[in-house]
């Protein structure tokens, strides 16, 4: 996919609709750019569209979306779990560039404050500082949950083991280990 500036975006009919700039944003940000900091500086977050605005714009729509799915009024090819993997997938590149979404705002001037809706991101299983297994199934590129949980077995090879963490009875994976097991995949 080829990335379009602002100025062409508004222009173009073919992008008439938000909701599909903003997913397409998403799509970019999480698996076309390389350099994702400045993709999130340059689209993200501005006087206008900050990350937070940007976030409600796009999961209002798609939990809509994800409803009609599920009452059987819409039918198309896509499934509200790929939904929701598509905006797990956009938490957890947040979390690599920031280390955590409750830290975010502290790259901020003055008294912004980050609203993301911090209830609907723990509803995915999500942890707003650590990596479930499931991020890092999407980030590392497997095919199952199942196979990155192996990886933290006692029986994995030392060099090649996760190491995890419990909170209650979650695991979750801090993120600089996420950044040293991404880092051994090329991932990061």
């Amino acid at each position: 996919m080829i990335g379009i500036n602002r100025n062409e975006r508004s222009q173009s009919p073919k992008y008439a609709s938000h909701l599909l700039w903003k997913l397409r944003e998403v799509y970019e940000f999480c698996f076309v750019t390389k350099n994702k900091k400045k993709y999130l500086d340059e689209h993200f977050v501005d006087c206008n569209c900050d990350l937070h605005m940007f976030y409600a714009e796009t999961l209002s729509p798609c939990l809509a979306y994800e409803s009609l799915l599920r009452i059987g009024v819409l039918e198309t090819g896509y499934s509200a779990d790929k939904i929701n993997r598509f905006f797990i997938t956009f938490i957890a590149n947040l979390k690599m560039i920031f280390g955590g979404l409750p830290d975010y705002y502290h790259g901020i001037s003055g008294d912004f404050k980050l609203s993301l809706p911090y209830d609907h991101i723990e509803s995915l299983g999500l942890h707003l500082e650590h990596f479930s297994f499931r991020e890092l199934t999407l980030l590392g590129g497997y095919q199952t949950e199942r196979a990155v949980r192996n990886l933290a077995s006692p029986s994995t090879p030392e060099h090649r083991r996760l190491s995890v963490i419990k909170e209650g009875r979650f695991t979750y994976v801090t993120r600089e280990e996420a950044m040293r097991w991404l880092s051994r995949l090329n991932r990061n």
